[in-house]
């Protein structure tokens, strides 16, 4: 208890310090209509959810979505030979909250939330996979470095916190096997660990049909699945994208890749996601646009048995406000 109300000591106090920015922030409208936009060399960059921007713009934006797995069950979960396999019947559900506020030409203020769940809708699934469920939030700050026709370089600070809450019958039966008088043998576990974050966008306009967008960050701080240790672990992932208004069409286009969390020195599960996405936006406001993001998604899962990763198909509505 002692550790969860230090940590909300941090955050509050984090928040005080962020405050001042947030309620200096002010919105020329009197200025060209781009530079409240993510624009370089006449391209506008397609808003993504998956993906972190390095503009310095004001924005609210919010998905929500779900997912199926293409995950394999092995039919012999504990001990004993594996026969064969049963296709998983997972359902992941997800949604996001990302605001943005422009403080300075060269900074912004942002926080995030995001929530999501993982549970089986099969007899078969819950009893290998359980469920899990994850919250977390994060606030910072995005600073410009560089900014030309073409290139938009910025660097962030941020501080995160995420809450996981899992459970699985199989690990708790065997956990009750090897340890029956042990007192530390829960149905669910729930982790609530601290990190900074630090890190690095990138943007360049080929022309104003298509650009690229690339970031990299380092996080350090508590581990999910280690007990009193912290970690330092990095994310890194590149996107194109196109935008068609040059043939006046008002739609625009995301390809993408991100990996969370990987680990550049110890070959290590902790909270390891890959993720390849296609988003499709349409764009006739350029202010105000909706669109569909379809992602595959490979996660690893030290915490089930047998089984070293889970993966999803998802699809996932977003909407874009830029102020």
């Amino acid at each position: 208890m002692g550790i969860v109300n230090m940590k909300t000591e941090k955050i509050l106090f984090l928040a005080i310090i962020l405050l001042p920015f947030l309620l200096s922030a002010q919105i020329n409208t009197s200025e060209n209509e781009d530079k409240g936009l993510p624009v370089l060399n006449n391209h506008y960059f397609v808003p993504s959810l998956a993906f972190p921007s390095p503009f310095i713009t004001t924005y609210f934006k919010t998905g929500i979505g779900s997912g199926t797995s293409l995950t394999e069950i092995p039919i012999s979960i504990l001990d004993g030979e594996l026969s064969g396999t049963i296709n998983a019947e997972d359902t992941f559900v997800f949604a996001s909250i990302d605001v943005q506020v422009k403080v300075k030409d060269w900074m912004t203020a942002w926080f995030r939330t995001g929530m999501s769940a993982r549970i089986g809708t099969s007899t078969p699934t819950i009893l290998a996979h359980g469920f899990a469920t994850g919250s977390d939030f994060e606030f910072g700050w995005l600073l410009r470095l560089l900014h030309n026709n073409k290139n938009q370089f910025a660097a962030t600070i941020s501080i995160v916190n995420t809450t996981v809450t899992s459970s699985n019958l199989l690990i708790y039966i065997k956990e009750i096997i090897d340890s029956p008088d042990s007192s530390d043998v829960t149905l669910s576990k729930m982790k609530n660990p601290l990190a900074g974050v630090a890190g690095l966008r990138y943007a360049y306009a080929f022309n104003d049909l298509w650009g690229i967008q690339a970031f990299f960050k380092v996080l350090y701080g508590e581990a999910i699945l280690k007990n009193e240790s912290n970690i330092l672990k990095f994310d890194t992932g590149i996107l194109a994208s196109f935008e068609f208004s040059r043939y006046d069409v008002p739609v625009g286009v995301n390809f993408g890749y991100a990996v969370r969390k990987f680990d550049l020195f110890v070959n290590d599960q902790e909270d390891v996601t890959k993720n390849i996405f296609f988003e499709l936006v349409y764009t006739h406001n350029r202010h105000f646009n909706m669109g569909l993001n379809f992602s595959h998604i490979n996660t690893q899962t030290p915490l089930l048995v047998n089984i070293s990763s889970l993966q999803f198909l998802s699809t996932t509505f977003v909407l874009n406000y830029f102020f």
